[in-house]
């Protein structure tokens, strides 16, 4: 498969602080960025493998810094968003938001607004914590705080579940990308439980690696943020994690 046809992520930034190359050498563990992956629409990629005890995939990482229409074949495989931006900024919901034309056409499954950190109580906050959860309720975003403050701790959960770029590199993963790979061994258990035993990955049908890789993928989302405010509001969404066990 040509690597510029592999689904992707696009990356922005509100920022100027803060480039989209800098987010992507943070998921990609890595201090330089690798050779850039091309599109005929002249947005550069960078392309992330990963694996984890479920699947292996290959993803692009895009980064994205104009406003402009977006070939249709580039928005077909994005699946992805991250926005990053500066939460004390006054006008950082004008930022986000005049991005919103550009990326109309985009249907994302996993969508992140990421900052540094947020202030909650705090007399001087410009944007509090409780009024950028809002937006992300009323627009279908997760916030990433990077450096979360211990006092917007909620039931300690900040020491409990995945924060900062691990959070980030969870969520891209808890999506069925279009070319995961299903590790073998996950299916070794559907055979022989002889030592050495080829598996039975060949004799599974499509509907039934669909229904795994589905599972394997959600069983990686750990439960989003809630605070106080968030529960109150019925629009939320949160996602338990599934027993993988009962499909195998």
């Amino acid at each position: 498969m040509n690597p510029s046809s592999y689904e992707g992520t696009v990356v922005i930034s509100c920022d100027q602080t803060v480039t989209p190359e800098s987010i992507i050498c943070k998921i990609l563990g890595a201090e330089s960025l690798p050779d850039a992956v091309s599109t005929d629409c002249g947005i550069n990629g960078y392309q992330w493998s990963f694996s984890n005890k479920y699947y292996s995939s290959k993803v692009n990482l895009y980064v994205l810094k104009e406003k402009a229409n977006l070939d249709s074949a580039f928005v077909n495989n994005i699946k992805a968003l991250i926005i990053y931006f500066e939460s004390q900024e006054q006008s950082c919901f004008e930022k986000i938001e005049s991005w919103f034309p550009t990326l109309i056409n985009i249907d994302a499954e996993v969508k992140l607004l990421v900052c540094s950190y947020c202030l909650d109580d705090d007399s001087k906050a410009v944007h509090k914590r409780k009024d950028i959860l809002q937006w992300c309720v009323e627009h279908e975003y997760e916030l990433v705080e990077l450096n979360p403050f211990p006092e917007n701790d909620d039931e300690g959960e900040i020491n409990q579940n995945p924060q900062g770029y691990e959070r980030v590199s969870e969520a891209l993963q808890s999506h069925t990308w279009a070319n995961l790979v299903l590790l073998e061994e996950r299916f070794a258990a559907k055979g022989s439980s002889k030592e050495g035993e080829d598996t039975e990955e060949s004799n599974l049908d499509t509907s039934e690696k669909s229904s795994y890789a589905a599972v394997a993928a959600t069983s990686t989302v750990v439960k989003k943020e809630v605070t106080s405010e968030q529960k109150e509001n019925k629009n939320l969404i949160v996602i338990e994690d599934e027993e993988l066990e009962r499909y195998c």
